[in-house]
Parts: C-alpha cells; structure tokens; sequence
C-alpha cells in the first residue's frame, strides 16, 4: 500500500484531498445511515475478505471479515447499508452499536470510530477512509482508497489482509 500525504497526494492526482481518483467524495463517507442495499446487488458484487495475519492479541488469528454489497456480514449495527465501521468503541451514548466490528481497546492505537469500508454500488469498488479517530494507522486515509486484493491494512501493531473472492 503505498502512503501518500495530503500535499503529496493533491499534487500527484490533481484533486484536491475532498475528491478520490474514483470520483468518490469525502462527503460520500459522511452519511454512514444511508440507504439499504438491495440483495440484489449483493448477488451482483464481488466480496471482500479481511483477515487477521498479525497482531491483535485479544483476536484470534483465524479471524475474518467478510464484506459484501451490504456491509460485514454478522455486523453490530446491522444497518445493510454498503459501510462496514471498524473501531474500538462499542456503544454510542443513545447505547445503539456505532461499529460493525469491533478492535479490543488494548490495541494500541485503535479508535472507537477508526475506519470505514463502503461499497460503491456505481462501479462495485469498496473504498476504505480512515475516520481521523486514532493514533496507529499504517497510512492515514484522507481520500477514499479503492480497496486491491493484497492490500495490507495496518492499525498500530496489527496487521490484516484483504481478499477478493
């Protein structure tokens, strides 16, 4: 994965750091209560899966995420809405889930809101941000990223690998 700062990243593409090389805007992140994702556009996506390859202690190594159209499959919030939120936290103060999955606090680094991966229903790309909420991110996402199968994600200590299928 390459890193690319803010300055770095607008003079390379162009775009300011509002707008991704896939035309997905920041604002595009903002609404993480949209609308449900029919199934049958589930049908029609390819699938991401995110696995553990290092670190996180509390985790066990064989876990991983499976992300479709709708979201993370087995997800805490349950909305179905193409945004899988990970982070630390468990509970907003109205007590309803504000993440998908959940990173143990002790990771150093994780914070409760610490990234998103959304679906694109436009072209079927699933695009990650990072939320600004922590300290150990690998590369600090300030545009959306069109998420490869190999990708390594890194938060502090730990590592995860995506995967298409």
């Amino acid at each position: 994965m390459n890193a690319v700062n803010n300055e770095e990243s607008k003079y390379q593409s162009g775009r300011t750091n509002e707008e991704s090389s896939n035309g997905l805007n920041v604002a595009d992140f903002a609404n993480l209560d949209g609308a449900v994702i029919p199934i049958e556009q589930v049908h029609l996506a390819k699938q991401v899966k995110i696995e553990v390859i290092e670190g996180f202690d509390q985790l066990d190594k064989s876990t991983a995420l499976l992300i479709n159209a709708q979201g993370l499959e087995g997800s805490l919030r349950g909305k179905r809405d193409g945004c899988t939120i990970i982070g630390s936290g468990e509970h907003g103060q109205n007590g309803e889930p504000i993440n998908d999955f959940i990173i143990p606090q002790d990771e150093l680094g994780i914070g409760k809101r610490h990234l998103i991966i959304k679906y694109n229903s436009d072209n079927g790309d699933y695009c990650m941000r990072d939320l600004g909420d922590g300290s150990g991110t690998f590369v600090r996402l300030d545009i959306p990223l069109v998420l490869k199968h190999g990708f390594i994600i890194s938060f502090g200590d730990s590592h995860m690998i995506v995967n298409f299928y």
